[in-house]
């Protein structure tokens, strides 16, 4: 009886899983990226020595303060508010910063695009003897996150841990507590009648002493 709840337990959160996988997979919005690369270069009319240009690059905290310009909430007011997710990244021990956005896949890319012309027309702000040039273009949408391949794939692998714990789980917790009620009638049953063989065998004969 136990080994069988037991079993229903484990086959029911296997089950489960395998529906909120499914569903999730096909309601899930899909979602696209795009990237873009842009690069600091000396203004063309700084009157600094290049040497001391380059050197007080990592000191003055040039890149972090292009990064937040490019992701400051005035930039994405003057792209028009698009509804994308950005994230903008500096490339280690370069003067490259990777700009990514996240949304539908038929805005994406002209929303990234609007971005990096935002930033360019508002990095005049900083007085900086730095600007930003763009190296690479937005790129053409791809999927974001794992393919549904990958995720139906996964999903037999996570129903079959679910229903393990879930075993492992009622067992420890004793599922059921105690025995059913016709299991407790033949454990009776079973122990009068051991009873009176027992006493039996001791008169000998297989008759109940007097």
């Amino acid at each position: 009886m136990m080994r069988r709840l037991h079993l229903w337990v484990a086959l029911g959160a296997g089950l489960a899983v395998i529906l909120a996988g499914t569903a999730y997979i096909l309601l899930r919005d899909q979602r696209w990226d795009s990237t873009a690369a842009v690069t600091l270069t000396p203004a063309t009319t700084s009157p600094a020595d290049p040497s001391t240009l380059f050197d007080s690059f990592d000191r003055s905290g040039t890149m972090g303060t292009y990064v937040e310009l490019i992701s400051s909430a005035d930039t994405l007011d003057r792209a028009g508010s698009p509804p994308v997710s950005v994230e903008v990244r500096a490339v280690p021990d370069t003067r490259v910063i990777d700009v990514t956005a996240t949304g539908k896949r038929d805005g994406v890319q002209p929303a990234l695009t609007r971005l990096i012309d935002a930033s360019i027309a508002l990095q005049p702000r900083l007085g900086d003897v730095w600007s930003l040039s763009v190296i690479e273009n937005p790129s053409e949408p791809a999927k974001a996150g794992p393919s549904n391949l990958l995720l139906f794939l996964a999903i037999p692998l996570l129903a079959a841990l679910a229903a393990v714990a879930s075993a492992v789980l009622a067992r420890e917790l004793g599922i059921p507590a105690s025995a059913s009620p016709d299991q407790s009638r033949r454990n009776r049953k079973r122990k009068t009648a051991g009873d009176r063989l027992g006493v039996g065998s001791e008169s000998g004969d297989g008759a109940p002493n007097p």
